[in-house]
């Protein structure tokens, strides 16, 4: 933690501390502008895991703390306030449909540098806003990567199929990215994160698309039809689909 807290911001921590312990998992603290809402935020986090360790702590001993703040750039202000072991804000990899992704790779740095405390920031327009559309390419990259990863894919001709599928209207940056968390997501220490990440996509593809066909079934199915007009305008909607799947797999992993 950066800022030592003043002794009313260590009492407003107190307080919040005290009616949490009572039973109390939703506290408002609402103070003026430039009173340290941030700085007791931080003194909240550094007490809760100090006291309150065998109930945050997860199964491995990491401490996650999810960060919601109205833009990145009060995130990248406000990060390092919140915990020394947090990090800059990746700008590109904030979407929720990627915090899976980011939450695995974080905990192996962290725990590689002997440090516990994870900080995630989310922000309401770019994690919480599912808009209809396909998304970022880093986002399509991203879950490209993840479902190459299942062994309906384990061809090259499968994945050139899918990657068609997700590349949208950015090819360029689509060559570089795509190979990028085709990498990543394949990297020795993430094997807990696959085993993970291939459980939740089995059982999230495995629901009903439509009437008669499951989400894996459609997408094999469009990843062999006719690039046509039709074709991209199945796939629009599919990947609207793929998205939201993959931002309900992030909630269930940050609980």
């Amino acid at each position: 933690m950066k800022n030592k807290p003043l002794d009313f911001q260590s009492a407003t921590a107190e307080h919040v501390l005290e009616t949490y312990k009572k039973g109390q998992k939703r506290v408002l603290v609402a103070d003026e502008a430039g009173l340290g809402k941030t700085t007791v935020a931080s003194e909240v986090v550094r007490r809760v895991k100090g006291e309150l360790s065998k109930e945050v702590l997860d199964d491995d001993g990491m401490y996650c703390v999810v960060y919601v703040c109205c833009n990145l750039q009060i995130a990248q202000q406000n990060i390092d306030t919140l915990s020394d072991d947090g990090e800059k804000v990746d700008l590109s990899q904030s979407r929720l449909s990627m915090q899976h992704f980011v939450y695995y790779r974080k905990k192996v740095e962290l725990k590689a540098s002997g440090k516990d405390t994870l900080v995630l920031s989310l922000t309401p327009a770019t994690s919480f806003q599912m808009t209809w559309g396909t998304g970022s390419v880093s986002e399509r990259a991203l879950i490209y990567a993840c479902l190459s990863l299942l062994p309906a894919f384990n061809s090259q001709e499968k994945q050139n199929r899918l990657s068609d599928l997700l590349v949208g209207w950015a090819p360029k940056a689509w060559k570089w990215l795509s190979v990028h968390y085709y990498n990543e997501v394949r990297k020795p220490e993430l094997i807990e994160y696959r085993e993970t990440i291939v459980a939740a996509m089995t059982s999230k593809l495995s629901r009903m698309y439509s009437a008669d066909e499951t989400y894996m079934q459609r997408l094999l199915h469009l990843c062999d039809s006719r690039q046509d007009a039709q074709w991209q305008n199945d796939i629009y909607y599919f990947t609207i689909k793929l998205r939201k799947i993959f931002a309900e797999i992030s909630l269930e992993i940050l609980k």
